[in-house]
């Protein structure tokens, strides 16, 4: 199960305004980790004389990833500078300048994934985890909240809710007021149902203790978007697990329709009941993740999520930013044009490292984020 969230952000906050320079160095964290170098060095081997018995399907997992075969292990993702705002203050082993972190995010991604970084945290992507954090306060929002509250079985107070009661949420579509709060004294249960209503697609704001410990309500998990206290969007395990962080299991339709499922966005059920899902799942002999070469007859039968959305079938640029080939916004009850370019959310957040400054920083996001040339050139595409 999913931790569930403890939302941290001020909702003066979420819903100010500003505006952010779509650049990686703009996060100070960022610029201090890329350049850091541990001293004394540290090795991988150092780390696996602990976790290959500690954690063996850990360590299994990443012996089969091409990080491995790379070089690439725990020193480069997890070693960092002993201020920073990640840093695991009481792990036993450090050296002069550095520890461990155990929450990482997409800040430590971008190290080597920079082109990928900058295109997700251009995409409707990340805006996953502050939208719906500040949405409640607005009307949309909050309709959008009580459709989720009322049918996915939250059935309490909880303060993701920002103040309204659960009698104001069922208002107008629930009857049986004592069964529909029955977790209102049971806030365990009522985190459990935002795990699964919100956190484990969304992500949540980030906690650390004061030793840099996660706290349990908010991480581990898995949302799309979480935001941590380097300045981080989402740490692409959504689609990426790991320690195998494996592309070909990202271009896989699972990795897609464990979240775009349900009755707000029923994107799995739609793919499902197309031809493309039908020959898909008759046929996945037929299909080759282990590349992202997208050639119909030899890797591919029909279309997947990964093919239409991200590939470079065709002559396109592959991409990770997925709203870019995006012509309309479907939210129900009125669908709109994406006429605003990039996503704004995550960056507003990465440009202050983490810091939310009131009056500057608005992490509601773009929901008309598209194709920066319009709308007509992301249907082109």
């Amino acid at each position: 199960m999913k931790k569930a969230l403890s939302a941290g952000v001020s909702i003066a906050a979420l819903t100010s305004v500003a505006f952010a320079a779509n650049s990686l160095d703009s996060n100070p964290n960022y610029v201090k980790l890329k350049n850091f170098k541990p001293n004394p060095a540290v090795t991988n081997e150092q780390c696996l004389m602990c976790h290959k018995a500690q954690d063996p399907g850990i360590v299994a997992d990443w012996q089969h990833s091409k990080h491995a075969k790379a070089g690439v292990g725990c020193v480069q993702c997890h070693v960092v500078p002993k201020d920073y705002p990640t840093a695991f203050k009481a792990h036993p082993m450090q050296g002069k300048n550095w520890t461990v972190q155990i929450a990482v995010s997409s800040v430590t991604c971008a190290k080597c994934h920079a082109k990928e970084v900058t295109e997700y945290l251009n995409s409707g992507h990340a805006r996953a985890a502050a939208q719906w954090l500040a949405s409640n306060m607005g009307k949309h929002g909050f309709l959008m909240s009580k459709l989720a509250y009322n049918y996915e079985n939250m059935k309490g107070k909880h303060p993701s809710l920002n103040g309204y009661s659960a009698k104001k949420m069922a208002a107008g579509i629930r009857k049986d007021n004592s069964v529909f709060a029955s977790n209102q004294n049971n806030p365990r249960q009522a985190d459990l149902g935002v795990a699964n209503i919100c956190v484990q697609c969304h992500g949540t704001t980030v906690k650390l203790d004061k030793e840099g410990r996660p706290d349990p309500a908010t991480w581990p998990n898995d949302g799309m978007a979480s935001l941590y206290p380097d300045g981080g969007v989402g740490n692409c395990l959504a689609c990426h697990s790991r320690h195998k962080f494996s592309a070909a299991e990202a271009r896989q339709p699972a990795a897609c329709s464990n979240c775009h499922l349900g009755p707000d966005h029923p994107d799995k059920e739609i793919f499902e009941s197309s031809v493309h899902g039908h020959i898909f799942d008759t046929n996945e002999k037929d299909y080759n993740f282990e590349t992202g070469k997208q050639i119909p007859g030899k890797t591919l039968r029909a279309a997947t999520c990964f093919t239409c959305h991200m590939s470079g079938i065709n002559g396109l640029k592959a991409t990770h930013n997925v709203s870019l080939r995006l012509k309309w916004n479907l939210w129900a009850p009125k669908s709109f044009l994406r006429t605003k370019g990039a996503e704004t959310a995550g960056w507003a957040f990465w440009s202050h490292g983490g810091k939310i400054i009131p009056g500057k920083t608005i992490l509601r996001g773009n929901p008309k984020a598209g194709n920066p040339q319009g709308p007509e050139a992301a249907r082109a595409r």
